[in-house]
């Protein structure tokens, strides 16, 4: 018994699983829903960081393998900035200087999220 995507129930026929569901209380359904919903958001923002850390190393490695070239016409200074700019986004130097690299990538997201509950 599915309601508003919680599951409230496991019934094998319709009619015994529409009745459990009228007798279960409203508020009680709207509990869950309002939890799952919140684990779902809790779940989201863990992916993400964690997705957001790994792309930024992939980043890291391809610049190490594949420098962009200096742009036509730009200043030594305008180079400078703009790495300074790009570097805002960078992974700590504690991870990219790490031994495993996507151990402490791992780690600190883990670190990020013990709030939450753990992993």
């Amino acid at each position: 018994m599915i309601w508003h995507s919680a599951l409230a129930g496991v019934e094998p026929d319709l009619a015994r699983a529409e009745a459990r569901l009228d007798s279960v209380d409203r508020l009680d359904l709207i509990g869950w829903l309002d939890q799952t919903q919140q684990e779902e958001k809790k779940w989201q923002r863990r992916f993400h960081g964690l997705h957001s850390d790994v792309t930024r190393w992939h980043e890291h490695l391809d610049r190490q393998t594949n420098p962009e070239p200096p742009r036509e016409g730009e200043t030594a200074e305008q180079a400078a900035r703009r790495e300074a700019w790009r570097g805002l986004w960078r992974l700590p130097d504690e991870i990219l200087n790490a031994a495993d690299p996507l151990a402490a990538i791992l780690e600190k997201n883990k670190a990020d999220n013990d709030d939450d509950d753990g992993w």
